[in-house]
C-alpha cells in the first residue's frame, strides 16, 4: 500500500527498477482487494500462535488471498 501513493513511494528503500515494478504492479490491484489480503493475513498470524497444522494454515490463507483476485473479476 506504501507504493500505491506516489508521495509515498520514495520510502521505501529500493532501486530505481523495482520502484517502477511496485507502481506497474499496485496500479493492476485494487485499494479494497489489498485491505481484504491484509485482513486475511492478519488473521492468520493471530490463529498461527493455536494451530496444530501451522502449514496447513498458511496454505489455506494463500488460496484465500489468491480467490481475492479471481472473486474481483
Amino acid at each position: 500500500m506504501v507504493s500505491k501513493e506516489n508521495k509515498t513511494l520514495h520510502l521505501l528503500e529500493v532501486s530505481a527498477s523495482t520502484e517502477e515494478k511496485f507502481k506497474e504492479q499496485t496500479a493492476k490491484a485494487s485499494l479494497p482487494l489489498l485491505l481484504n489480503a491484509i485482513d486475511l493475513a492478519s488473521k492468520c498470524e493471530l490463529d498461527y500462535r493455536n494451530a496444530k497444522n501451522k502449514r496447513l494454515l498458511i496454505e489455506l490463507c494463500l488460496m484465500q488471498i489468491a480467490s481475492l483476485h479471481f472473486g474481483e473479476k
